[in-house]
């Protein structure tokens, strides 16, 4: 009779009040100084040892989350995946929860 109804509960936003929350988050990791941009990021390989000497230059590396403009280089995901504190993305995949928490994006 009036039993369980399956349903989703998630509510939709819109994409303005999206994208505000995510400049929202990006300028408080600015003003933390705990936000580096790159233009062009070279692995050099696809070795671990040479993302943990580079990630080792920053000040605070509790979690670091890449985020790549198109597809992820081979040389990095295979670099970072042993890694778990270290978080890479695509750009489509970056949203306000993944800035908030992580400590470190790039």
């Amino acid at each position: 009779m009036h039993g369980p109804k399956p349903r989703s509960h998630a509510i939709k936003l819109q994409k303005k009040v999206r994208r505000l929350g995510l400049k929202i988050a990006l300028s408080a990791r600015t003003a933390e100084e705990k936000l580096l941009i790159f233009e062009d990021l070279e692995v050099p390989s696809h070795k671990t040892k040479n993302i943990v000497q580079y990630i080792r230059q920053m000040d605070d590396t509790k979690k670091v989350l890449l985020v790549d403009g198109g597809d992820i280089d081979k040389k990095l995901k295979l670099a970072t995946q042993n890694l778990h504190y270290v978080n890479v993305l695509p750009s489509i995949g970056f949203n306000v929860y993944t800035v908030s928490s992580s400590m470190t994006p790039l």
